[in-house]
């Protein structure tokens, strides 16, 4: 008995839906690699992990924690995935769907309230990292050189702290990017504002983020 199929019964809150999933699995098990699986089926497949390998329980190089599915069949999988779980299992198991209808084109197939419902559980994702990421030492560290007195530094298109007292590296500016949308950013002449994409190299006279006006009272 595959040992991955019970590790997932023991962790789902949908035994039916489980079930389906097990079986769905099963299906294309035998193949001993994703050659022998194409050849046979006709159809291109991919590797899917029977215990997420998101989970970090084990398995994540066990063949035998690797089926072989076309592509419909893994995108059904990971519908199910989403659906067995709760609480940071559900999310990860919505982001992994998420990443998997975007990677295959089929956003659009997808019933507008069932892409709501995927977002918000990818957003509530992205929060328990961000909360997580505030309480590492590299972030407190972070904040610990800010309130020293250092400062950030662009090029344009990175972002980077220096000392106070460091000298900026040529083709660097004071400043951070203040803002980076679908790929553009903001430059100025001094007066000026206006955004351009990241790849396209700033004109003569012109630097990179936003020209700040000061009000007179």
């Amino acid at each position: 008995m595959n040992i991955y199929y019970e590790q997932v019964r023991n962790l789902t809150i949908s035994p039916e839906l489980c079930e389906e999933y097990i079986s769905l699995c099963k299906r294309f098990a035998s193949y001993k690699d994703k050659n022998e699986a194409k050849e046979i089926l006709g159809v291109n497949v991919e590797a899917h992990h029977i215990l997420p390998k998101s989970f970090k329980m084990g398995g994540e190089k066990d063949k035998t924690n690797i089926t072989y599915l076309p592509m419909v069949e893994h995108r059904l999988a990971h519908k199910l995935l989403k659906d067995m779980f709760e609480g940071k299992l559900r999310r990860d198991m919505a982001f992994g769907y998420s990443r998997i209808i975007h990677r295959h084109g089929v956003k659009d197939v997808i019933p507008l309230d069932e892409y709501s419902d995927l977002r918000s559980e990818v957003g509530k994702l992205i929060g328990d990292n961000n909360r997580i990421k505030n309480k590492t030492k590299e972030h407190r560290a972070t904040m610990s050189r800010v309130k020293k007195g250092t400062r950030w530094i662009n090029n344009g298109q990175t972002e980077a702290m220096i000392g106070p007292n460091d000298l900026i590296p040529e083709g660097w500016v004071d400043g951070r990017l203040v803002c980076s949308i679908r790929g553009r950013i903001w430059i100025n002449n001094g007066t000026v504002n206006k955004m351009i994409p990241m790849t396209e190299k700033i004109p003569s006279g012109w630097s990179s983020g936003m020209f700040k006006t000061s009000k007179k009272l």
